[in-house]
């Protein structure tokens, strides 16, 4: 409908333009017989192509027709005209300005020209007028034809808007019938409505009466859940306690783990404590985890106890390591340093016997022997020289291996048991019985023999056992002992030199 009327406005337009433009009958006419003319002429065979380009130019631009194109299309037509009758063509036809090219063209030229110029005009109305015929034709049957399918359309959308409006009325009833039926059934509704309200809250009165018995069979079964884990717990923790201080009390009982025990109850003593914190924060109320069930929380409370039982069981075999590997026996220590001393002096007291000893011969000159300990025991043996008055004779080499021999027995005597004072009261008598000797003969000699760690004699006492003395002392004791034992083997060395 909408393009039908489109098309009705532009006729309409068209029509009006044409009619206030329209040419003279006459004019047309002559045009046609012109147009004829030269359309039988572009058909000729050597001179068709110039009248078949002008007729081209003449449909391009009759559109556009002003006195400029109506010049250039006259002596377009001309030239075409005087080259059909062999004469000289006009050459300046593609000029814009044709001014110059009209000054040039000669009478006979010109006299085409201008008949050609009227003929342009008439042959443009012509052409005009066929192109205006033809659209208008054309736009008249698409209108017809378009008419025609609208009309069609009206009829058919005058059936359907009937049947539109029988099918409303149908709707009207039914919509009055639903109607109805909403009254019926907003009715009901309401009814049964008020029928599940009184239902709703008889299961409202029941579910709290309910749940009011639950929550107090709950808290009867928390609180018994709760007093069984702690007893058990307690148990639990107690006889785990107890059977770690017995493994701890029965691994140290020996003297080598016997420092690791206080840190071993400690630890103990702590994962008690940690044990029952923890119970306590499982087995409490305040626990998030209160909403775990009775075996659930169980089971993580021995999964936290065992983790805590397993990491105090590393502590304590760690410390019982580190205590173990730290320790060291003074007692054992010492005696390996007494038989090792023993073992050198017999050695020394076998080679002697089986050498064959002699005094030295005297020398010129002061030499002296020194026999020193780091508290200055022992004293310095002079040899006088010659044309000296005369003095204590100058010990031998037997007298001072057996003054070492003696030294060494006093040592050895000393550390058995004897206080620091007895230590230095024998070093001086051996010492003063290795320089008043004379001869190997007149120093006694200890003989070698085994001797307890538990019961040693003592040479103060006379002989009667010594109590073994602390660990301190005995270290004291052996430290002295190895330093005078390093200066005798000096000492001897000097001796064997000499």
């Amino acid at each position: 409908m909408q393009l039908l009327l489109s098309n009705l406005l532009w006729l309409i337009t068209v029509t009006f333009a044409a009619l206030e433009m329209e040419p003279s009958q006459q004019s047309i006419e002559e045009g046609k017989q012109q147009y004829e003319m030269l359309t039988h002429k572009a058909q000729i065979p050597n001179f068709g192509e110039c009248w078949t380009a002008a007729l081209e130019e003449l449909h391009r631009d009759c559109r556009h027709l002003d006195d400029v194109t109506q010049a250039r299309l006259a002596l377009r037509f001309a030239s075409c005209f005087l080259q059909t009758s062999g004469l000289q063509p006009i050459s300046c036809q593609e000029m814009d300005d044709v001014r110059p090219c009209l000054r040039r063209l000669t009478d006979r030229q010109f006299d085409s020209y201008r008949e050609f110029f009227t003929h342009t005009q008439n042959m443009c109305s012509f052409l005009q007028v066929q192109v205006w015929n033809r659209q208008t034709g054309r736009l008249i049957s698409r209108l017809g034809s378009e008419a025609a399918a609208v009309a069609e359309r009206l009829e058919r959308s005058g059936t359907v808007q009937e049947d539109i409006l029988r099918a409303q009325e149908r709707a009207l009833g039914n919509q009055q019938q639903l109607m109805d039926q909403g009254h019926r059934m907003s009715r009901d509704v309401d009814t049964w409505r008020e029928n599940m309200q009184l239902m709703v809250q008889d299961f409202r009165e029941q579910t709290a009466e309910h749940r009011d018995l639950i929550l107090t069979v709950f808290d009867r079964l928390t609180s018994l859940q709760q007093l069984v884990l702690d007893r058990f717990s307690w148990f639990n923790s107690l006889a785990h306690y107890v059977a770690g201080v017995l493994l701890v009390y029965l691994l140290t009982s020996t003297a080598r783990t016997a420092g690791a025990r206080l840190w071993l109850f400690l630890v103990l003593t702590t994962n008690l404590a940690l044990e029952r914190l923890l119970a306590a924060y499982f087995i409490s109320a305040e626990s998030p985890l209160e909403a775990r069930t009775a075996q659930q929380t169980g089971a993580l409370l021995d999964s936290s106890v065992w983790l805590l039982r397993r990491a105090a069981v590393s502590v304590c075999l760690l410390i019982l390591a580190v205590t173990v590997y730290r320790y060291r026996d003074l007692n054992v220590a010492n005696n390996q340093l007494l038989l090792e001393l023993h073992r050198q002096h017999r050695e020394l007291r076998a080679y002697l016997a089986a050498k064959e000893l002699s005094p030295p011969a005297e020398e010129g000159g002061s030499d002296s022997v020194s026999l020193s300990s780091d508290a200055s025991l022992c004293r310095a043996v002079s040899v006088p020289a010659a044309g000296d008055p005369p003095r204590r004779r100058r010990p031998s080499l037997v007298d001072v291996l057996s003054g070492s021999l003696e030294l060494g027995a006093a040592l050895r005597s000393a550390s058995r048991g004897d206080s620091s004072l007895e230590l230095g009261a024998a070093l001086r008598s051996a010492a003063s019985s290795s320089r008043g000797s004379s001869s190997p003969s007149e120093t006694p000699q200890p003989s070698p023999g085994r001797y307890n760690l538990r019961t040693r004699p003592s040479p103060v006492s006379g002989g009667s056992p010594a109590p073994l003395r602390s660990p301190a002392s005995l270290s004291r004791a052996a430290h002295r002992l190895s330093t005078l034992t390093e200066q005798q083997e000096v000492l001897v060395r000097r001796a064997l030199r000499r």
